[in-house]
């Protein structure tokens, strides 16, 4: 049995910023909606 866990912590209030994020990571993001912390880690 093992776990998966991901996610990122960032030092920086980007609000609704998801290009200049998308810079930061280096990645294409592509935001569905957002999820409370509970229901995030309820597994």
């Amino acid at each position: 049995m093992g776990f998966n866990i991901s996610g990122i912590v960032i030092n920086k209030n980007l609000g609704n910023n998801k290009d200049q994020l998308s810079q930061i990571l280096n990645l294409n993001l592509d935001f569905d909606r957002k999820i409370e912390f509970e229901t995030a880690s309820e597994n």
